[in-house]
């Protein structure tokens, strides 16, 4: 079968440089009638230099009619006919041994890697001996340095062997009074002035306890119904707090089993109360102040976040007369709806802004994936970006307090990301994890972990975010789910 690829080096053999250092050039032709989505991959021989090599794929074009960018860097749509360059560079290090070294690009169909391929001519370079180091010459001005110490040294000895004339006789004073000591008074005692100890006012809260060390969740633990509850997480213990609702809100199954949403300030939260339709509503903390601001058609558990800004709210919805989930963001002032992404059939879901307000994240089965698949975009949904690989389940993903890392459930583990798509790593080897969220200063992670095969009698959890500590809250016979860190009030806030 003729290759898809031409594959043509710029040259078949490469010259290093003093430093051993060079680059070569491959220009990547699909020689197909059909549109290709290239990987490339490169094979050095031997196969233990292949840290020497980097591979500069070629800029990636905007993607068109909707398709999203690959993730890989070294993944590249081909047009028929069309070209990318990819830029080998080569770096030998100090204590390679001379030879002759090779290598060749292979660029496959992603679609079908092991049998669609081509491979480019070898590429060779030579790597020559070490320059030997000329002798040392011997530094003539040493000699005379030499005899100065010596002569230095001689004179040294001659004046020290010289015999010492006797000293003269010391002759004894006659005694003419008696002289008595007269003691100095003591004026003043010293006494160190003891250092000020700095004391850390707390600040108040309705429930004990920092704002930042604060946990709301939803549970089941009273009555068989969702209810909201704030944990206060210390050292070695926890205690419980249940919100207090209005009586018009706590009767029957009023809450939902969705991810809520503490306000920037800390002093209200976002829940999902039950209706024809379900409703978002909003309070303060306290249980006072209770109100719905929007209509909830979202075809499952909502996910809510709430703007750093304070001013609107994120969450999947169902906009009527559509048939997938999507993002959509709610202005807390005139109570307008908005969908982000627009493009019906998505299953758009768990969506989060950043606390800086630039980005959106979310998993979503557009593009035909068969499984949920992080995405992340701009806060107005202009462009869409795979973070995800497409073949693992992801979910629940929620920013940390810089907005450089996305955490998420991937397969039920608890994975972190960059949020340009570097830095993947997994945290702890809990199983069954679900709905993590990065505590205000960045350093814990809270989720729900131990739920059964039906999604319940979960428990919370929390780990440090480098992978250890990872310990049970408070384990219960209901279940406990969604859990959110009570934000820390900004300055002037």
């Amino acid at each position: 079968m003729p290759g898809l690829f031409e594959i043509t080096p710029s040259t078949s053999t490469v010259v290093l440089d003093i430093n051993r250092q060079g680059t070569v050039t491959f220009t990547v032709k699909n020689t197909s009638k059909m549109r290709i989505r290239g990987v490339a991959r490169l094979v050095v021989t031997p196969p233990e230099t292949a840290a020497w090599y980097t591979v500069q794929a070629p800029p990636a074009p905007p993607p068109e009619n909707g398709q999203s960018a690959p993730a890989d860097p070294l993944i590249r749509d081909f047009t028929p006919d069309g070209t990318h360059t990819y830029a080998i560079n080569i770096a030998v290090p100090p204590t390679a041994a001379p030879g002759e070294y090779r290598f060749r690009l292979v660029v496959a169909n992603e679609a079908n890697p092991d049998d669609e391929f081509t491979e480019s001519a070898e590429v060779a370079f030579t790597v020559a001996p070490a320059a030997a180091k000329p002798p040392t010459k011997f530094p003539v001005w040493i000699i005379p340095v030499i005899l100065v110490v010596l002569a230095i040294i001689v004179g040294a000895v001659l004046l020290l062997s010289r015999t010492p004339e006797p000293p003269p006789p010391i002759e004894t004073p006659t005694p003419t009074g008696t002289l008595t000591p007269t003691a100095l008074p003591v004026t003043a005692t010293l006494t160190p002035t003891p250092t000020p100890t700095l004391t850390r006012t707390p600040l108040p809260t309705p429930f004990g306890g920092a704002l930042d060390s604060q946990l709301a969740f939803m549970s089941y633990r009273q009555g068989g119904v969702p209810n909201i509850f704030v944990m206060t997480v210390g050292e070695s213990n926890v205690s419980l707090n249940r919100l207090s609702f209005p009586s018009n809100v706590t009767s029957g199954n009023s809450f939902s089993r969705g991810h809520n949403a503490w306000s920037p300030t800390g002093d209200r939260i976002a829940f999902m109360c039950a209706g024809t339709p379900d409703k978002i509503c909003i309070m303060n903390a306290d249980g006072t102040g209770f109100r719905q601001i929007a209509d909830f058609r979202g075809g499952s558990d909502p996910d809510l976040s709430w703007s750093a800004d304070g001013t609107r709210i994120i969450y999947n919805c169902l906009p009527t007369g559509t048939t997938g989930s999507q993002v959509c963001s709610v202005n807390l002032t005139t109570l307008a709806v908005t969908s982000l992404t627009p493009n019906g059939g998505s299953d758009d879901f768990d969506p989060d802004i950043s606390p800086d307000g630039e980005l959106i994240a979310f998993v979503s089965r557009r593009g035909g994936l068969r499984q949920f698949t992080l995405f992340v975009m701009p806060a107005n949904g202009s462009r869409v970006t795979q973070l995800g690989n497409g073949a693992d389940s992801d979910s629940d993903p929620d920013f940390s307090p810089d907005s450089t890392q996305i955490a998420f459930s991937r397969n039920n583990r608890l994975f972190v990301i960059n949020v340009d798509g570097s830095g993947l790593r997994q945290v702890g080897n809990s199983t069954g994890v679900l709905n993590p969220n990065w505590s205000p200063d960045g350093t814990q992670i809270a989720y729900q972990v131990n739920c059964d095969d039906d999604g319940v009698d979960c428990d919370i959890a929390v780990i440090n975010a480098d992978g250890r500590g990872a310990r049970v809250l408070d384990s219960n016979s209901g279940s406990d789910f969604g859990p959110i860190w009570r934000p820390r009030p900004r300055r002037g806030q």
